[in-house]
């Protein structure tokens, strides 16, 4: 049973890494074709419809689990997702330019719910004990597909156009979908057997917020890691901007960097991470992420240039996607089935993608009634959310579950 587990553990990360693979390619693309078309200054706008798309997805999710089950939903959310890149590219290769906005904020949305599906189906399928020691070598197996498809975009774009790459990503999506499904039939999840849900708010499990305060945490925890990630990551491409004002040096910095951020996070993933969950508590383990995220932004509070922004915003996305994803992760695998799929996703996809649209909604808001935010601003700010999450982290483990 142990070796079932396994094996079916092992083939839905290989589906997450093809996934992950065909996201840097829509990300790249999307990204690009949407500042061709409408301007890099008009990105946050599209940014406060996101959140709004994360509402109508979850509860598309939640419709489609309760008639589907989660292993037809898996089958159908990826093959949905690859149809809608040939779409997609076909609209973009013929110069369809409001199709680019719909892809932008469909690049934004759907890997959410995808990478989401994926880890709610590990969650049913580790122990505890399993998911200590293997979360961090799941997480690494993704980011080897995203480094791959990152590669793949930087060598073809110039070669294909980005136009015609999107179809790739559907391709390797499609991939991951056939992949995924035979961990599925290996090992299907159980199905929780309480109430199905018939109003708006059993959808979203909010009477579940309300009876268990782990989930009300990680909620606040997950929302305050987005609004600090949001702010470094326009702190610090304001910095970079000033520093390195001409557009290929620019970019450099930035390949170097982001490379920087995918090695570092494979070292952590796949060595440091389950080191440090087989020894520490998660109690520390929670406590410790934010305080050290505190310690960097307050060195990069009293000297906000370039250097100590980067240190800052690097060691974040280094440490979100690798040791705070798997230390987050295993505190689902106790709780219920619904809690596993439905509430998690309204935490991790709907609050994960909304605080970043909040975020960037105040910071537009500010610089359209003039008093644009000083660079100092940034890493105060990140610093004053990261104490926030560091006084809910240390009760994570604490909490009554309902």
């Amino acid at each position: 049973m142990r070796n079932i587990r396994f094996r079916a553990a092992f083939r839905v990360s290989l589906a997450g890494a093809f996934v992950m693979a065909g996201y840097e390619i829509v990300r790249s693309t999307a990204s690009s074709l949407f500042i061709l078309h409408y301007g890099a200054s008009r990105l946050p706008y599209v940014l406060l419809m996101v959140p709004l798309i994360m509402f109508l997805g979850t509860y598309a999710f939640s419709v489609g689990l309760r008639k589907l089950g989660p292993y037809r939903l898996f089958q159908v959310s990826l093959f949905l997702a690859s149809l809608m890149m040939v779409l997609f590219s076909w609209t973009a290769q013929a110069g369809l330019t409001f199709a680019l906005f719909l892809y932008y904020l469909f690049g934004q949305a759907y890997i959410v719910f995808l990478v989401e599906e994926v880890w709610a189906f590990l969650n049913s399928t580790l122990s505890e004990e399993e998911g200590k020691r293997f979360n961090g070598a799941i997480i690494g197996l993704s980011t080897l597909g995203s480094v791959v498809g990152g590669l793949v975009t930087g060598r073809l774009s110039p070669v294909l156009g980005s136009e015609i790459i999107i179809t790739l990503a559907s391709l390797l999506t499609l991939l991951g979908g056939f992949i995924g499904s035979a961990a599925f039939r290996i090992a299907p999840p159980q199905v929780g057997k309480g109430k199905e849900p018939q109003r708006l708010r059993d959808h979203f499990a909010w009477d579940l917020f309300h009876r268990d305060s782990l989930i009300l945490r990680l909620t606040l925890v997950v929302a305050s890691a987005q609004i600090i990630s949001t702010l470094l990551d326009v702190g610090f491409h304001k910095a970079l901007e000033t520093k390195i004002p001409l557009l290929d040096p620019r970019t450099a910095f930035l390949g170097y960097f982001w490379a920087a951020v995918n090695f570092a996070g494979l070292f952590i993933q796949f060595f440091a991470t389950p080191l440090i969950l087989r020894k520490l508590a998660p109690r520390k383990v929670h406590g410790a992420i934010p305080l050290l995220h505190a310690l960097f932004a307050l060195g990069a509070l009293f000297s906000p240039t370039l250097i100590p922004m980067a240190i800052a915003f690097f060691l974040f996305k280094t440490v979100d996607y690798s040791l705070f994803r798997a230390a987050k992760e295993l505190l689902y695998i106790p709780l219920s089935f619904t809690a596993r799929y439905r509430a998690k996703m309204v935490v991790d996809a709907l609050v994960y993608r909304s605080a970043k649209g909040v975020a960037s909604g105040f910071l537009t808001l500010l610089s359209l009634v003039g008093a644009a935010p000083s660079m100092v601003f940034f890493p105060g700010a990140s610093l004053c959310f990261a104490l926030f999450w560091f006084s809910q982290s240390r009760r994570l483990t604490e909490g009554k579950r309902g």
